[in-house]
């Protein structure tokens, strides 16, 4: 049904992560748990690198340039463009790294919904990614991040999914919400 892939770690003293590699794509999935006043030091990778913050702040550097990420706030940045953050508060975000190519060297805020999910093009393949609050589907081989603790019916079980965990689904499955918060989202990824 759906199962938990992830790995934990804590990076450095109060920088939580989360982390899977989807080895046949050659694509990661970081989860960060950030506690206010963290510094994430100036670093680059070959890699292309998605981002989508849950909630929090926090001040990212990209290049020479400062952006304020708050809650629902997005980027794409390309490989080699060095980068860094500082925590303003806690913050819980994903970062999808990628092999591919974009003729930017930054994007802020694009598009991520349930109507329009976001597709980003990598060497082996397309990663599509879907923000939904509501009930939802998610296919066989999507992997499925929750912004809170968050309580769901599938195939008339109830489950209590948690953040910080990036779950599989090893079949299609149709997922009903329990859990009324307004906040909670359901972040789907297909890579493929």
């Amino acid at each position: 049904m759906l199962t938990i892939v992830s790995k934990k770690t804590e990076r450095k003293k109060g920088f939580f992560q989360a982390y899977y590699r989807d080895k046949d794509h050659a694509v990661q999935i970081l989860l960060h748990r950030c506690l206010s006043g963290i510094v994430l030091d100036r670093h680059k990778h070959r890699s292309l690198q998605f981002g989508y913050n849950f909630f929090g702040d926090y001040d990212f550097f990209i290049g020479n340039d400062l952006v304020h990420i708050a809650d629902g706030d997005s980027y794409l940045i390309n490989s080699l463009i060095e980068h860094e953050a500082y925590a303003s508060t806690e913050y819980y975000s994903i970062d999808i790294k990628f092999h591919g190519s974009m003729g930017y060297d930054k994007v802020i805020n694009p598009t991520l919904s349930e109507k329009n999910p976001l597709k980003l093009n990598c060497d082996k393949g397309e990663i599509r990614i879907r923000k939904t609050r509501s009930d939802t589907s998610i296919d066989k081989g999507s992997y499925l991040i929750v912004s809170h603790d968050q309580e769901v019916k599938i195939d008339q079980n109830i489950f209590t999914l948690n953040p910080m965990e990036i779950y599989l689904a090893r079949k299609r499955l149709n997922i009903k919400r329990i859990s009324p918060h307004d906040k909670n989202e359901f972040l789907i990824i297909t890579i493929g």
